[in-house]
């Protein structure tokens, strides 16, 4: 038997053809109903953490999440005594949206003065970095550090606090 080239293409294609509109009919048929949003990270941390605004009993604690679609999220946060996360001193879970620029900014209190914490947030089971943050104290400061930040884009001109 003898294929001519046009026979062979034209085969071809009808069984590409075929196999692409058939395929995924048959691959739905087989796979139960899944959730779209279940392979995604919903949030990303990708702004970070901060802490601020520190009194002798409590202090903020400050981040941004990223959301791959914009919805409203719950967002869980924690202040520790230790950096291993282990010793909960306080937590709670806020919710953020696109009117908060999916910011998140708790007045984490019912602590120590005078006393170092670690803190974290999480959003289903994305976890943002661990931050430091230190209360400050009743009275007798011995010595003040401050820090000032500013934001700058060159082409843009100085943002100046």
């Amino acid at each position: 038997m003898t294929v001519s080239r046009r026979n062979l293409l034209r085969n071809a294609g009808i069984f590409g053809a075929s196999t692409a509109v058939a395929g995924p009919a048959i691959a739905m048929s087989s796979k139960p109903a899944v959730d779209p949003l279940a392979d995604k990270v919903i949030v990303d941390f990708g702004h970070g953490v901060a802490s601020g605004d520190p009194l002798s009993d409590r202090v903020i604690l400050w981040t941004r999440i990223s959301p791959q679609i914009n919805t409203a999220t719950k967002v869980s946060w924690r202040i520790c005594d230790d950096v291993e996360m282990q010793q909960e001193v306080n937590s709670g879970v806020i919710t953020t949206d696109s009117k908060r620029d999916f910011t998140v900014k708790v007045d984490a209190d019912g602590l120590l003065p005078n006393t170092w914490y670690y803190y974290q947030f999480s959003a289903g089971n994305k976890l943002s970095a661990i931050g430091r943050t230190k209360t400050a104290a009743e009275t007798g400061l011995d010595r003040l550090r401050l820090a000032v930040v500013s934001c700058s884009s060159f082409p843009h001109d100085y943002f100046n606090v």
